[in-house]
């Protein structure tokens, strides 16, 4: 399973998209419904590894 499929996996979760050259993974996500820490343990669950600090884009 790909990253952002784990990331979609989370409900809330919009969309996500990974970028495997920058290992990034980008993540829009209604925060009335999920919450970053959430989208956190779906990912680690699913056994992708969670570094690095979230960036919050403007809308």
């Amino acid at each position: 399973m790909a990253a952002s499929f784990a990331a979609q996996s989370v409900p809330g979760v919009l969309s996500a998209d990974d970028d495997i050259m920058k290992q990034s993974l980008t993540v829009i996500f209604d925060d009335e419904k999920t919450t970053l820490e959430e989208i956190r343990k779906g990912m680690k669950k699913e056994g992708y590894p969670v570094e690095g600090e979230a960036e919050t884009l403007p809308q």
